[in-house]
């Protein structure tokens, strides 16, 4: 289901929410590969993108992460094509650090660090590649940023806002500065309302 259809019908279930979220996510994600061109010299038409990708936990792998190649793959990136994702699941900590660190050796043009235990990893590694994080509680409390208006550093991403479906949706609205139209909450207590 596409995110505008998502958006129109609106999420029933933790899953899709959970997809939509990954689907902003990945937006975040193709936001920060675009700008970085600006940053840099002339790149070439076709760059291959290299994005390291990496959580603690074999005992599963973040359900996020199907959503977020969806997300990218709606937005132009074709992995192989014009991306290439370096997905590595680790069974600890130590791991995390051993990979954030050949992240950084490899040159890798953006990193996204699923959960605390890699955001503290290549927080201690780098301050000059661009990490998104994802499914942390309290990234403010855990000295990942400095708030959530202003991140600052080199790490940005979402927060485990947790019951809080009105900052989701204006964070949501923040990033997308186009969601004029339908808005209807994954909460079956909150209905639906439209914007304009």
């Amino acid at each position: 289901m596409s995110l505008s259809k998502q958006l129109a019908g609106g999420a029933t279930d933790s899953t899709s929410r959970t997809r939509l979220i990954m689907r902003i996510g990945a937006l975040a994600v193709a936001l920060v590969v675009l700008v970085l061109p600006l940053a840099a010299a002339a790149q070439p038409t076709e760059k291959m993108w290299r994005v390291g990708l990496f959580h603690v936990g074999i005992d599963h792998v973040p359900p996020s992460l199907d959503g977020l190649r969806d997300g990218l793959r709606a937005l132009g990136y074709v992995e192989g094509k014009n991306i290439r994702l370096d997905w590595r699941n680790l069974a600890d900590e130590d791991a995390a650090r051993a990979t954030a660190r050949a992240f950084v050796r490899d040159r890798v043009d953006l990193i996204v660090a699923f959960e605390n235990q890699t955001v503290r990893a290549i927080q201690a590694t780098t301050t000059k590649i661009p990490v998104v994080m994802l499914h942390v509680p309290d990234p403010v409390a855990d000295g990942f940023i400095k708030t959530l208006a202003h991140p600052g550093g080199n790490i940005t991403g979402f927060a485990g806002l947790g019951n809080i479906p009105a900052k989701e949706m204006a964070i949501f609205k923040e990033i997308s500065r186009s969601s004029a139209g339908h808005w209807c909450s994954s909460k079956p207590a909150i209905r639906c309302h439209r914007d304009g």
